[in-house]
């Protein structure tokens, strides 16, 4: 049985990929790790929610293309089954915050990282984030399945409560600090 997860580098030729769907991408509502800041591309700070329907399109014409491009050379694509709460842009919670929506899934790579027979599932540190595992574990689950030696291994999710946060740390960051101020900080983490 081949395997189906057997990443030692990445450099050798590549077989498989999972990969997202832009639909349910948004631009993620305020939160303590982040806020979507972008007034030169019409999304100033507090705006929130769907992209445009003609971004998902050309987003969804472009990921096309990349899938029959890895396919016409022979690598296997896995594409990623949305959940739900993706597409329906309510509000998420757990019980120490509520989110009023989710980022998306375009980029599977940002929270998960084959290596060998595994997939290694990192946490983040963004409420609009913490659901996107779910999109991935019927794949994950059908790898089980179809290979015995397949690992998968999540992190610890952090709790996010928001006094997990360094309270205004990003508009800081952009329009407050130094460079000098910037590089004692993080010398003195």
């Amino acid at each position: 049985m081949a395997k189906i997860v057997n990443s030692w580098n990445e450099w050798d030729p590549l077989k498989r990929v999972i990969v997202g769907k832009p639909e349910g991408t948004n631009i993620p509502a305020p939160e303590p790790a982040w806020w979507y800041d972008r007034p030169e591309g019409g999304y100033p700070l507090g705006s929130f929610g769907p992209f445009p329907q003609e971004m998902y399109e050309k987003a969804n014409e472009q990921m096309e293309y990349f899938v029959k491009t890895m396919e016409k050379r022979g690598v296997i694509v896995d594409r990623i089954e949305l959940h739900p709460s993706m597409l329906d842009r309510r509000p998420v919670s757990t019980p120490d915050w509520t989110q009023l929506n989710q980022h998306g899934v375009n980029n599977v790579r940002d929270v998960f990282l084959p290596v060998g027979n595994e997939i290694m599932e990192a946490t983040t540190c963004r409420r609009s984030r913490w659901y996107e595992y779910l999109n991935l574990r019927p794949i994950f689950e059908r790898y089980f399945e179809e290979d015995p030696e397949f690992l998968h291994t999540a992190a610890p999710k952090p709790r996010l409560t928001d006094e997990s946060y360094v309270k205004n740390f990003y508009h800081d960051l952009f329009h407050v600090w130094t460079d000098e101020e910037k590089l004692k900080r993080v010398r003195n983490w």
